[in-house]
């Protein structure tokens, strides 16, 4: 079996400020018993008694995982649940006919995380409308890097659309949603 994880990635939030961004995020966390109110001896956090609320489809059978909230300057990458970049503005997104199509995506994904790391958030321009965004904000963006996230390890279900929204909006800031599969 695989882990699957939902990372929240606060794409805004400067080093300087990633540590008091995390804390309200984890105090909310905690005052919404989305999450235990004790972390295990790796710091991570089991869900708590209101979990339900944060996901769709509960699924109560479902083994537990935990979450993981991150400070500090990381990479986060889909693995094997990447996908190619989509352009919000008119749905391109290159055709994957073959395994080379497959190798070129994969090695363009690679080299925005690369970048990022390297000298900030790349921006992409759309090659069939031209339209240029910051990479965060492409659909399928499968690479990022962070200050301050929060990630959901083989949870009981997907993260609703709300629950995101209200994370979002708490933290006040640009957000990439990403699924990862190891």
């Amino acid at each position: 079996m695989s882990d699957h994880i939902q990372h929240l990635i606060d794409l805004s939030t400067n080093v300087e400020a990633a540590g008091s961004a995390a804390g309200a995020l984890r105090q909310w966390l905690l005052a919404t018993e989305v999450v235990g109110d004790s972390p295990d001896r790796q710091g991570h956090y089991v869900p708590g008694p209101r979990w339900a609320t944060a996901v769709s489809a509960p699924d109560e059978n479902a083994p537990f995982g935990t979450v993981e909230i991150h400070v500090g300057r990381q990479r986060y990458d889909a693995g094997e649940a990447w996908q190619p970049l989509e352009c919000a503005s008119c749905g391109h997104s290159p055709s994957i006919d073959s395994v080379e199509d497959i190798e070129a995506v994969l090695e363009q994904l690679f080299e925005f995380g690369e970048a990022w790391w390297e000298t900030g958030e790349p921006t992409v321009a759309c090659e069939a409308c031209g339209k240029a965004r910051p990479l965060g904000d492409w659909r399928g963006a499968s690479t990022a890097v962070g200050n301050v996230a929060v990630s959901f390890v083989n949870w009981p279900g997907p993260l609703t659309d709300e629950f995101v929204d209200t994370v979002r909006a708490r933290l006040g800031v640009r957000m990439l949603v990403m699924d990862e599969r190891l």
